[in-house]
């Protein structure tokens, strides 16, 4: 027996066709399988909102989450922007202008520098010049000395054969002229260094032969010594560059010294954005200002840079003191050998005149037979002795 919208008889509710297909369980009371989807799709998104007529929560569907996903692209932007900006120091503390001024005196120094090292190049090659001029000449005194000692050698040699000289003076005429000898050698070698001194100098091959032309010569030197080194002092390449390197640490010092001061500089540039997407669009912007810095408390960096600025002026203020003093001592040096040389050569152009008589009378003496074991020594060694002395001192004049 069945009842219309009942139970049967074994107590059993009546299940939908869907339920039983699927074998669903029986919810819980007060809930119902919409609501149990809705649950579902808002724990998905996180955009479930209640429903005005049940109560109970209900998700968004395909259509309603593409449309949110496209909206957060939208939210995205992609740009580039280019800025340039130019800065004018306007107030520095005086430090710029001391730059400018330091660079300029190294420039100065830089050029002295190098007109100095083209004066030593210049007097080097003089000197060695004259070092070879000199050995030329020693070689001819040499010479000299050479053949007046060959013919002494021969001349007691003939008197010792005739019985008129010991063989002492024979052996003692031999050394003299194996000593003489000797001499040349050294004076030759000494000629040979000093063109090669020469050639090294003037940068030329070591095998080209050289022809030395001028001669020792001599003119007045009527400055005197005061003016000489006034000249010295004032024109020297190396003491000007000293003087300038010492006005550079001048300028170091205020350099050091404007660290404690502010510094103002004025800055501009323009400033190109440009964005592509959500939407393409161009800007162009121009920013101007005006910005102050002053380093007011930098634990003792900026006093310890100017106490060091300060040493290094004090040792090029040294530096230039020396050089002064060196070079006074070196103009004093050279103006006291050229007097003595002065001196010198007025000496011995009497006593080369007289050698070369001295050597004449003996010469002739012995000739007539009337010779001296003396005449015969100085016949030997007085007028080469005093050509060599009187060379020396031409030598000693035209070098200072």
């Amino acid at each position: 027996m069945f009842r219309k919208g009942g139970s049967d008889a074994r107590g059993h509710l009546p299940r939908a066709d869907g339920d039983a297909r699927r074998g669903a369980r029986p919810l819980a009371p007060g809930c119902h399988r919409g609501g149990a989807r809705s649950e579902y799709g808002s724990a998905r998104d996180g955009t479930g909102r209640k429903d005005s007529g049940s109560g109970a929560s209900r998700g968004k569907g395909p259509e309603q989450l593409e449309r949110v996903h496209i909206g957060q692209r939208l939210d995205e932007s992609t740009s580039s922007s280019l800025g340039l900006t130019f800065s004018l120091p306007l107030y520095t503390g005086g430090k710029n202008e001391a730059n400018i001024r330091s660079s300029a005196l190294g420039l100065d120094i830089a050029g002295l520098t190098t007109e100095r090292k083209r004066e030593t190049l210049k007097y080097d090659v003089i000197k060695a010049y004259f070092d070879a001029l000199e050995a030329r000449h020693t070689i001819d005194v040499d010479q000299d000395s050479v053949d007046y000692y060959a013919a002494n050698l021969e001349n007691v040699t003939q008197l010792y054969e005739a019985g008129s000289k010991a063989r002492i003076d024979q052996l003692r005429a031999s050394v003299e002229l194996s000593d003489a000898r000797q001499t040349l050698i050294k004076a030759q070698n000494n000629y040979e260094v000093d063109l090669a001194t020469l050639r090294n100098l003037m940068n030329l091959d070591r095998t080209e032969p050289l022809n030395l032309t001028d001669d020792f010569t001599y003119d007045t030197f009527d400055i005197s010594l005061d003016d000489s080194i006034a000249y010295a002092l004032r024109s020297r390449k190396d003491i000007l560059a000293d003087e300038y390197t010492l006005q550079q640490k001048e300028e170091a010092v205020k350099i050091a010294e404007a660290g404690k001061k502010p510094s103002v500089s004025l800055s501009a540039g323009p400033t190109i954005s440009q964005t592509f997407e959500p939407s393409g669009h161009n800007s162009y912007d121009v920013k101007a200002g005006v910005s102050a810095n002053w380093n007011v408390f930098d634990s003792g960096v900026t006093n310890a840079q100017i106490d060091e600025a300060k040493a290094n002026r004090d040792t090029a203020k040294l530096n230039l003191q020396k050089a002064q003093e060196d070079a006074d001592l070196a103009v004093r040096t050279a103006y006291y050998n050229m007097r003595e040389a002065e001196h010198r050569l007025d000496s011995t152009a009497d006593a080369v005149d007289q050698a070369e008589q001295d050597a004449y009378i003996a010469r002739e003496k012995y000739r007539v037979g009337r010779h001296r074991r003396a005449q015969g020594a100085l016949d030997s060694k007085a007028q080469p002795h005093q050509r060599a002395v009187r060379l020396r001192a031409l030598q000693g004049a035209g070098r200072q």
